[in-house]
C-alpha cells in the first residue's frame, strides 16, 4: 500500500470519528439536558454512570524505547499516533479496533489493531488495564517486513471536560517479525485523549 494511501485512509477513518463523537455528544445532550446534581459529569462517578453511551474514541501518541538489541532495524525507538473506535459492554469492559502510524529510527509502519480495555474503581481518576495487539504492515518505500505485535499496559483515566477523559499509561510493546520471528521489545508510554 502506497504511503500516500494509507494517509487518506487514516484521514478518512479521523473525519469518520470526529463526525460520530459529535452525534454522540448532540444525542447526549439531547437526552441528558441538565445533569442532577448527585451525577455531575466530573463527579467520581461521572465514567461509569454513562450506561446510554456505547461508543468510545480514542486518539493516542505513544513513544517507545528499545529494550534489548538496538543495533538492528526498527528495534532502537520509535514515535506513533494511533486512532481507536469502540464499544462499551458495561461500565468497565471495552473492546474497539484501532489504526495509525509508527515511525522508527529506520522507517515506518501503519499498525492494524484490536483493542481492549478494563476499567476499574469509582474513584474520579481510574486506573485501566489495556491490551492492543495487531499487525504492523510495512511502508512500501521501506526496506522493513510486516511484522506483528502485542501492547500490555497499564495507566490511569481522569475527566477532562464532560465526556472527554486524558488517559495515560505504560507498557511493554513487543513486535516479531512474520518471516523469521526476530523480536524486538520497547517500553512504551501513551498519551491520549478518550471520549465516551
Amino acid at each position: 500500500m502506497k504511503p500516500i494511501n494509507v494517509i487518506y485512509v487514516l484521514f478518512v477513518i479521523f473525519f469518520v470519528l470526529l463526525s460520530q463523537i459529535r452525534t454522540s455528544a448532540q444525542n447526549i445532550k439531547k437526552s441528558n439536558p441538565a445533569p442532577k446534581p448527585s451525577a455531575r459529569l466530573d463527579s467520581p462517578q461521572s465514567f461509569n454512570a454513562r450506561k446510554q453511551v456505547k461508543l468510545y474514541y480514542s486518539a493516542e501518541l505513544n513513544l517507545g524505547i528499545g529494550l534489548s538489541n538496538v543495533n538492528v532495524p526498527y528495534s532502537s525507538r520509535y514515535i506513533g499516533f494511533s486512532a481507536i473506535a469502540g464499544y462499551t459492554w458495561n461500565n468497565s469492559f471495552c473492546t474497539g479496533i484501532g489504526a495509525g502510524y509508527n515511525w522508527y529510527n529506520e522507517g515506518s509502519h501503519f499498525p492494524i489493531f484490536a483493542d481492549t480495555r478494563y476499567i476499574f474503581g469509582s474513584t474520579r481518576t481510574k486506573p485501566v488495564l489495556e491490551l492492543q495487539t495487531g499487525f504492523l504492515l510495512k511502508n512500501d518505500k521501506d526496506t522493513g517486513h510486516h511484522r506483528y505485535f502485542i501492547n500490555p499496559s497499564v495507566g490511569l483515566v481522569t475527566p477532562a471536560r464532560g465526556n472527554l477523559f486524558f488517559t495515560v499509561s505504560a507498557g511493554l510493546f513487543t513486535q516479531r517479525l512474520i518471516h523469521d520471528g526476530r523480536r524486538d521489545s520497547f517500553a512504551n508510554l501513551k498519551f491520549g485523549l478518550l471520549f465516551r
